[in-house]
């Protein structure tokens, strides 16, 4: 059975974030959370750890600008 399902079953409802406000503790977890560490490996909390945005997780990409004449522009020209 799922996360969810599971506590309902307790009358314990969840919400998305630690952001929102809800009623229950939040589903996702902040990766970085030091709490997560005492955690037993399994627990459900351990499952959905994730950053606050995709700057965490992707990595930096290099953006080149061409004018229509396939000329490089400086970034000062961009």
């Amino acid at each position: 059975m799922g996360v969810v399902q599971d506590q309902r079953k307790v009358g314990a409802p969840l919400q998305y974030r630690i952001y929102e406000h809800g009623a229950g503790p939040p589903l996702l977890q902040e990766y970085v959370d030091p709490a997560l560490k005492t955690l037993p490996p399994g627990h459900w909390k351990r499952k959905f750890r994730a950053n606050r945005s995709m700057r965490d997780v992707e990595p930096s990409t290099n953006l080149w600008v061409r004018t229509m004449d396939n000329v490089d522009l400086d970034e000062d020209d961009a």
